[in-house]
Parts: structure tokens; C-alpha cells; sequence
């Protein structure tokens, strides 16, 4: 008989299908009917997901049943646990009540909390590794008062591959992604892949209309589609943990594992649907689905004459009209501009903020502090790049540029599975940010390995539009290549770090520092 987590991942994979089903059709002309074995296929999944509610029912009341009469298992006694001082023993109690609270109905997770449950199972998985599912679902329950988790590893399997993540614990998750990253939380479309792909259709060409004379034919003209495909890629992630962390799971071990988590998808996610060109089976972004008609150059500002006033009139001329031209390539695109957003480096941000006109005021200054420039809303990002080659061909490099993207993000489609596959593992190794293998059971270190999958495409290409920006920096910033994280080369001597350090490590990506990074980089006083 299928385990209950079986049955309910069937059930969210034939609703996302049906989800599918719905957006291909509300896709169709007004006149055109969806096709019959659309229709067929819906009816099918309705009676599926009803045998599939029902199943779910009979065994949900029956593990209600269980838990009801199962005595919880005190995690101080368990094998290899040390016993709880009086301190930590109140500070369990105190978030047993915070959680479970009083009256009626669950309380609403504050925001400071989401996510927490996704990582309550992360640790528990741990747990379950070292004993079993029972005393694990039992830690947590005595530990964070969490009864929903505990109840979850109680109904979930763990295969080979590891655990998927319970799906009313993701939300959270994904909204908590969406905060970490410029592209989801531009507010693109997002939709269900059931089956890791899935098929929209897309206007490619209008009809026609046309004058005539009294007796002429009406040409015959109607539109032509396209389909747009979005196929799952598998975004990994190896999320390491200390042990002793893991072990005693003091209060707050849950927001580490969680920020850990969401800032390590997010900040990879965010660099392949913004710059990502389809290679190593990632995403295509932004910037290789913009067509290249849309793609522009901006002209250099006017070389200093000495005279200040002048030379800020000649620069504000010059950011004024690549602004204008973007936003007019946008809308002569026929670009709807619902959610249009400009997204650029920090450096760029900086530099429009303090732009001064020839009398020395302020130019977007105002502008730019209540969140928007030329009225649309902008998003920044460390993670492009402001030292591209802005030289004309067979010239000496001139590494100062940055991207400047418009996207009207209505036209942005994100394919999600909304599975996120997790495994724990204490004896796997995995490569820091120096390139250096690090061993997870010699630095007792617990290995979260991460999976999830998504896409990203594009229903109308006109809806993008990329200027690449010469020198639009503050004066002596120096450029770099954009990171997806600072590197720091990690401390020979283990959990006991120094707590500061002075100046930053050699080989540092952090902006300001053009030096490449180097593997294996040092720490002061370190050799």
C-alpha cells in the first residue's frame, strides 16, 4: 500500500497538472476551444485526486489516531544526549508556548519564523540517520513544540535520494526566496510543472487589418501561435551544518539552517535567470533571451573639460537619454509594461544617486530614496557584473561597464516543481569557496545536500531591454566581476574561529577589490 507522503506528492502532481491545463486554456483565443483530450484528461485527474482525498483521509485519521496514543520519547534520554540544564529546560518550555499559544486555530507564523518548519525537518532528518523517524518526530516535538513536523517525519519515508520536504512547509520557503532575489520578487509569472516541464502557448504574429474599396475581397488574415517550453532544471546545493549544532538544537539552530538554505539557492538562482547562457544545464537568463535588437551600448559620458558645472549638464544629458531610449524600445515592443522593473548593480545605484545637474542639485536623488527612477520601481543586485569590456573592437580594454535591465516582468514566466528534495549526510565531503575539499566527518560537520527545479523563459521577448553602461560608477570606485558570495578562506582551527579579523582576507571577491580571488586565500596572522 502506498505510504501517505506517496499519496499526497500523487495528488500535488495531478493538481499542478490540472493548474496546466487551466493556463493553456485561458492562453487559447476567445473562440477556440480547447482540445478534447485536454477536456478528457480533466476529467480523469478530478476523479484521481477524489480516490486520491479520499485514501488520504482514511490514513490521516488513523495516524491521528496513533499520535494520540503515542508517549513521546524525552530526548534528554535518549542514546548519546546529555541531560538538559534547568536554563535550557525553560527556554523549551517557553517555545512550547509560543508555539502551540491559546484559543482556537494555529496561530499565524510571524515572519521572522518562515521557514523555520523546513528546517525543523532538516534537523529531525539528521536525527533519523543517528536512530529512527519516531524518536526524531519526538525530538522536535519536545524541543521547538512544533507537533506539525513532528507529525510530518512521523508519515514521511526516507529513500535513497532523500526526503522531499513536505509541501505546505515550501510557501514559506519560496516567498522567503523571492525577499533573497531581484527576479522572483519582480513578481513574474510563476506556474506548476507537473512532471518537471510544461507547455504554454504564445502569440508569435497578429492578425491583420486593412482599407479597401466597395468590392474588394476582405483579406483573410488570423493569428499565428507559438509554444513556449519551460523544462525543469536541478538547481543542487550542499548546505554544511556543525554537528554540535545539529546535536544539542538550541533554540535559533533552525533560523542558521533556514538563512543558510535560502541564501545559498537564491543567490545561485538569481545569477542564471539573470545572466545564465543554458550551459552545464542551467537556466537561460535574461540577458541571452533578450533579442538583440534590444541590446544596448551607451555612449560614453564627454571627456572632463574642467568646467564642473558643464561636465555634470553633459552627464545628465547622456543618463538621461539612455533611460528614455530603454523604456521607449520597451513600449515601442508593444511591451503591456504591468510590472515593469529596472534592475542594475550597486555601484550604478551609487552613481545615480549622486548624479548632480549643472547647478549642482540632485538629479534622481528624491527619486531614488521613495524606490523608483523615471516613475518605474528598480531592483539592485551585487551580483552583475561592473567590468565589462566597454572598447571598441581592436582598442585597449576599458573594463568599467555594468548591465542596466528593463524587463516588464508580466512577460517573465518562472516554471516551478515546488518539490524541494533534501538528504543529510556526516561522511560526505564537499569544495568551499576557495576550491578546496573539505571533509564533512573530519571538521564533524553534517552535509545538507539541497535539489530543486525551476526554468525560466520568456512570452515576449520585447519585453526585455539591456544596456550595457560605460562608467556609471562613483568617482575611484573600482570595478568587478559580481559574486555570488564573499569569499572567505575558512579558518584552519575548526569551530574555534577568531571573532575578528582585522582586514579582509586575501583573494576577497567583496566589491571595491578588482583582484581575482584566489584559491586557498589567507587570513591575517594566518599562513
Amino acid at each position: 500500500m502506498p505510504k501517505l507522503h506517496e499519496l499526497r506528492h500523487a495528488k500535488s502532481v495531478l493538481i499542478a497538472e490540472a493548474k496546466a491545463l487551466r493556463v493553456k486554456e485561458e492562453g487559447l483565443p476567445a473562440d477556440q476551444a480547447p482540445e478534447q483530450s485536454d477536456v478528457d484528461r480533466l476529467t480523469q485527474i478530478r476523479s484521481e485526486v477524489d480516490v486520491l482525498s479520499a485514501s488520504i483521509d482514511r490514513l490521516d485519521a488513523i495516524t491521528q489516531l496513533e499520535a494520540d496514543d503515542a508517549q513521546l520519547v524525552d530526548p534528554d534520554a535518549m542514546p548519546g544526549s546529555e541531560p538538559a540544564s534547568e536554563e535550557e529546560r525553560t527556554m523549551r518550555n517557553l517555545q512550547l508556548r509560543r508555539f502551540t499559544g491559546h484559543g482556537s486555530g494555529e496561530p499565524a507564523i510571524p515572519a521572522a519564523q518562515k521557514g523555520f518548519k523546513a528546517a525543523r525537518f532538516m534537523v529531525g532528518l539528521w536525527h533519523a540517520k543517528h536512530g529512527n523517524m519516531t524518536n526524531a518526530a519526538a525530538l522536535i516535538e519536545r524541543r521547538f513544540g512544533d507537533k506539525e513536523v513532528a507529525k510530518a517525519l512521523n508519515t514521511v519515508g526516507v529513500a535513497t535520494g532523500g526526503a522531499l520536504i513536505p509541501q505546505n512547509f515550501i510557501p514559506d520557503l519560496i516567498e522567503l526566496l523571492r525577499a533573497a532575489t531581484v527576479v522572483r520578487d519582480s513578481e513574474p509569472m510563476i506556474i506548476p510543472m507537473p512532471g518537471g516541464n510544461a507547455t504554454i502557448p504564445r502569440l508569435a504574429a497578429g492578425a491583420t487589418a486593412g482599407y479597401q474599396g466597395e468590392l474588394d475581397d476582405i483579406g483573410i488574415s488570423q493569428q499565428t501561435f507559438d509554444d513556449l517550453q519551460l523544462n525543469a532544471k536541478k538547481l543542487t546545493a550542499m548546505v554544511p551544518v556543525s554537528n554540535d549544532l545539529i546535536r544539542h538544537a538550541p533554540i535559533g539552530v533552525e533560523a542558521i539552517i533556514r538563512d543558510d538554505l535560502i541564501q545559498t539557492l537564491a543567490r545561485r538562482e538569481d545569477i542564471a535567470f539573470l545572466l545564465g547562457d543554458g550551459s552545464g544545464n542551467s537556466p537561460i537568463g535574461l540577458l541571452n533571451q533578450c533579442s538583440a535588437s534590444n541590446k544596448l551600448n551607451a555612449i560614453a559620458f564627454p571627456a572632463p573639460t574642467g568646467n564642473g558645472a558643464a561636465d555634470n549638464a553633459a552627464m545628465v544629458a547622456v543618463v538621461s537619454s539612455v533611460l528614455q531610449d530603454m523604456m521607449l524600445v520597451l513600449e515601442q515592443g508593444f511591451s503591456r509594461m504591468v510590472r515593469p522593473r529596472w534592475i542594475f548593480p550597486p555601484a550604478v545605484h551609487a552613481f545615480l544617486l549622486t548624479l548632480r545637474d549643472g547647478v549642482g542639485n540632485y538629479v534622481f536623488k528624491d527619486e531614488i530614496a521613495s524606490g523608483t527612477l523615471m516613475g518605474v520601481p528598480f531592483k539592485r543586485t551585487a551580483q552583475l557584473p561592473t567590468n565589462i569590456n566597454t572598447a571598441a573592437a581592436g582598442a585597449a580594454a576599458n573594463n568599467n561597464g555594468s548591465y542596466l535591465y528593463l524587463v516588464d516582468f508580466a512577460d517573465v514566466v518562472i516554471g516551478e516543481t515546488y518539490n524541494i528534495l533534501v538528504d543529510a549526510s556526516d561522511v560526505a565531503s564537499y569544495t568551499d569557496g576557495s576550491g578546496k575539499s573539505v571533509s564533512g566527518f573530519q571538521r564533524d560537520q553534517t552535509v545538507f545536500r539541497v535539489i530543486s527545479e525551476h526554468d525560466l523563459a520568456l512570452r515576449h521577448q520585447a519585453s526585455v531591454v539591456i544596456a550595457t553602461l560605460p562608467g556609471w560608477s562613483p568617482a575611484g570606485y573600482t570595478p568587478y566581476g559580481g559574486s555570488a558570495f564573499y569569499v572567505q578562506a575558512p579558518s584552519g582551527d575548526g569551530s574555534a574561529a577568531p571573532s575578528t579579523f582585522g582586514l579582509p582576507p586575501t583573494g576577497s571577491a567583496n566589491p571595491g577589490n578588482s583582484a581575482a580571488a584566489v584559491p586557498g586565500g589567507t587570513l591575517p596572522g594566518r599562513p
